[in-house]
């Protein structure tokens, strides 16, 4: 199955190009910190676990003075140090500095990727080889789904949940592998 992107630009007659956003300045609240975004006005998107996900790593991301910024979601994840809610443009700036970009499969991924930012993508609704960022180096993402029984739901509202079947363990070990801090185990 082709990327979704691949197949817009056969069916626009264009082809695929690195996009372009004019980040707007925001101050940072760190200087070494990783973003985080959770959606939740997709329900097949969103993750109910960050909070597990973030008990599990914290402890190392202490150790290395790291902070977790997020940047989507309308209910603040708790174990985040700050959740902010910026426009697009701004999201972006405070993208360009991350260490790393966790979240479900969306535009942050994208940007993420075409900015050369490490991520770990979440998928719930589609598979990861259609929507995966492809705008950087294979190894700089991580794409983690469920498994699924036959196939994903393709929709906003999956009647089975099934990005919930996601462990906060196999995130937290790709952040950390991501981060290489995996040395330590969870």
């Amino acid at each position: 199955m082709p990327h979704l992107l691949e197949e817009y630009a056969k069916n626009l007659g264009v082809k695929i190009s690195l996009p372009v956003v004019k980040d707007h300045f925001f101050p940072l609240i760190a200087d070494k910190y990783i973003t985080l975004s959770n959606d939740d006005e997709v329900e097949s998107k969103h993750y109910p676990y960050y909070d597990m996900v973030l008990n599990l790593i914290k402890p190392f991301l202490q150790e290395e003075n790291i902070k977790v910024v997020q940047l989507g979601g309308k209910a603040k994840i708790e174990g985040v140090d700050a959740a902010l809610n910026l426009s697009f443009k701004q999201k972006s700036f405070i993208l360009s500095k991350s260490l790393l970009h966790v979240g479900s499969d969306s535009a942050l991924n994208h940007l993420a990727s075409a900015k050369q930012i490490p991520t770990v993508n979440i998928f719930g609704n589609t598979f990861p080889n259609v929507n995966r960022p492809i705008f950087s180096k294979p190894s700089f993402n991580i794409n983690i789904a469920p498994k699924w029984d036959k196939k994903p739901s393709f929709s906003n509202v999956d009647p089975k949940r099934q990005i919930s079947t996601i462990k906060p363990e196999k995130i937290a070990g790709c952040i950390l592998k991501s981060l290489k801090l995996n040395e330590v185990s969870i």
